[in-house]
C-alpha cells in the first residue's frame, strides 16, 4: 500500500456500510413515495362498504341491473358484519393498549411522560371520535 494511500480500517469499512444503507433507504423512500398509489381511506359507514362492493361488483362483473337487486340484501348484510368486525377490532386495540400503558410508562423517563400524556390524550379522542362516527345499530 503506498503511503498516501489511507489505511482501510474497520471502522472505515462499517462507515461506508453505514452510508451505502443510508442512501439505498433514502433513495428507496423517495422511489415509493413517487410510484407507490395512494392509499385511499376505506369507508367505514355500512351503507358506504355495501354501495362500494356493489359498485366494484358492477363494474368488474358486469351485473345487470335484475342481478344486483337479488344481490343488494347479501351486500347490505356482508357491508354490516364487515362494519362490526372493523369496530370490534379497533375496540379490541384500543383495550390492548390500554392494559399495556402501565408497562410502557415504566420504561419512559420522567422527561418523556409528559410527551407520552399528550400523545395518549390525542388517541383517545380519535378512538372517541370513530365512535361517534360510528352509525348507530
Amino acid at each position: 500500500m503506498s503511503p498516501l494511500a489511507p489505511a482501510f480500517t474497520k471502522t472505515r469499512f462499517l462507515a461506508y456500510l453505514a452510508g451505502i444503507f443510508i442512501a439505498g433507504m433514502i433513495s428507496g423512500g423517495l422511489l415509493h413515495s413517487w410510484w407507490a398509489p395512494p392509499k385511499k381511506d376505506r369507508p367505514r359507514d355500512p351503507q358506504q362498504i355495501a354501495r362500494h362492493i356493489e359498485e366494484r361488483f358492477r363494474s368488474e362483473l358486469k351485473l345487470s341491473d335484475e342481478q344486483l337487486v337479488k344481490l343488494r340484501p347479501l351486500l347490505r348484510r356482508n357491508a354490516e358484519a364487515i362494519h362490526d368486525f372493523d369496530l370490534q377490532t379497533v375496540k379490541k386495540i384500543d383495550e390492548y393498549i390500554d392494559r399495556s400503558r402501565d408497562e410502557f410508562i415504566a420504561a419512559l423517563t420522567p422527561d418523556q411522560l409528559p410527551r407520552f400524556k399528550e400523545m395518549e390524550a390525542k388517541r383517545k379522542a380519535f378512538m372517541r371520535q370513530k365512535q361517534a362516527d360510528s352509525p348507530p345499530q
